[in-house]
């Protein structure tokens, strides 16, 4: 029987909501003085949870922290004295210190086995490959909704005002594109989406999605202005559920702007950006 202590590696893209993804596991063996690690090097869940984010970039450093901890991670292990090493923690918070990142290792756990290789492949299924399959897309629900929302643009001739801007939002960990949006000082940003859902599972998932993806926009230096053109929940308590988009999504902070606007205000809200658009027309 072996005595072992492993860690999940964990991807959060909220930080205050502590929704995470898991994307690795580590183990040691005491009595051998053993790390073995296996780490998800390309996982395609990221981006079709999480479209904001720059999926290469996590891949890229998942692939740097698997190489790390075969390596400089055993090296490591080979220097410490036995007493300097009671806990994997000692290793791991060398590569990723326990903090608020986006990427952190769980608490440490403990088990035993009969065989080790067994183990740590049945545990790696587990907590990791098992949930790498095809998640729902939802690219033809927000194509949906900016189909709807553009028959009310049509109507205001503002429509072909909207084009795709070439330039990109930079953030903390990549680089974000729009479809549709125009500048007056600073860009407006219009991104189409739909929370009219098959689930109330499913509504809540695409809102957290949104969640991390306004936080990771909202690092960026840029000032802009972002409004999301929802098609809002029809199940459920849709009440509840708009007022916790609003809640959750609506962020002003020194000169970037978010703000979600539903379908049940869409005229006023075309009427009003009518107004912005001739107004910028007549005095630039």
């Amino acid at each position: 029987m072996k005595n072992y202590q492993y860690q999940i590696l964990r991807y959060y893209p909220d930080v205050v909501a502590e929704e995470f993804i898991n994307l690795g596991i580590v183990f040691f063996i005491p009595e051998e003085r053993k790390l073995i690690s296996k780490i998800l090097e390309n996982s395609s869940r990221l981006k079709s949870l999480y479209p904001g984010i720059d999926s290469k970039f996590v891949n890229k450093l998942l692939r740097n922290i698997n190489t790390w901890l075969n390596t400089k991670g055993k090296e490591s292990l080979d220097q410490l004295n036995h007493s300097d090493f009671s806990s994997i923690d000692t290793i791991t918070h060398s590569i990723l210190s326990p903090n608020d990142s986006s990427l952190r290792f769980s608490d440490v756990r403990s088990g035993i086995t009969l065989t080790m290789n067994q183990t740590v492949e049945d545990m790696f299924i587990r907590y990791v490959t098992k949930f790498e399959k095809k998640h729902e897309s939802h690219s033809q629900d927000d194509h949906k909704a900016w189909t709807e929302y553009k028959k009310v643009f049509e109507k205001y001739s503002i429509d072909k005002r909207l084009q795709k801007p070439e330039i990109k939002v930079k953030t903390t960990f990549s680089e974000i594109e729009f479809n549709h949006g125009w500048k007056n000082g600073r860009w407006n940003f219009y991104k189409p989406i739909s929370f009219d859902l098959a689930t109330e599972e499913h509504i809540r998932k695409k809102a957290w999605e949104q969640i991390g993806f306004t936080q990771e926009l909202l690092t960026s230096d840029m000032d802009f202005k972002l409004t999301f053109l929802a098609l809002s929940p029809k199940i459920g308590d849709s009440e509840n559920l708009n007022n916790m988009l609003i809640s959750r999504l609506n962020h002003n902070i020194a000169n970037k702007s978010i703000s979600i606007v539903f379908e049940n205000n869409a005229e006023e809200f075309a009427s009003q950006l009518s107004l912005e658009l001739k107004e910028y027309s007549i005095n630039k």
